[in-house]
């Protein structure tokens, strides 16, 4: 059994998400190589980093289509996938606020919902809130 401080935890994720070399050896995800095959490896990663990356002039809504469209869903799901990702994070009534009205916790759900938004196969949650889980 391996336990990881919290600084650990975070230069894991780096190298999980591309963001960092591993100081020796390879890491793979699904088969492919964090260090020769990154962009592959980002299309497989969701990521929710410690600290929200939010624009604040966008909403909830403009937020998950940007993303989602970055993680290749098609414009004919956008809509409903959108929407359910909105409801599973409870933030479907202020889908249309700006990111800058949220409060800490709305803003946290929102960077899981982006993380998860177009189905990535592995989610890394950096620094996780109990209260998400």
């Amino acid at each position: 059994m391996a336990f990881l401080t919290i600084s650990s935890a975070t230069f894991l994720s780096n190298i999980l998400c591309s963001e960092q070399n591993p100081t020796s050896g390879d890491v793979t995800v699904f088969g492919r190589s964090v260090t020769s095959d990154k962009a592959a490896v980002r299309h497989l990663i969701g990521e929710c980093k410690q600290d929200d990356f939010l624009w604040p002039d966008l909403s909830a809504r403009e937020h998950l289509e940007l993303f989602g469209g970055v993680r290749g869903m098609s414009k004919e799901d956008v809509p409903a996938t959108i929407q359910k990702w909105l409801e599973s994070v409870d933030l479907d009534i202020v889908q249309n606020d700006y990111s800058s009205s949220f409060s800490g916790g709305m803003k946290r759900r929102l960077s899981l919902a982006i993380a998860t938004v177009g189905d990535a196969p592995v989610v890394v949650l950096d620094e996780v809130s109990f209260d998400l889980l």
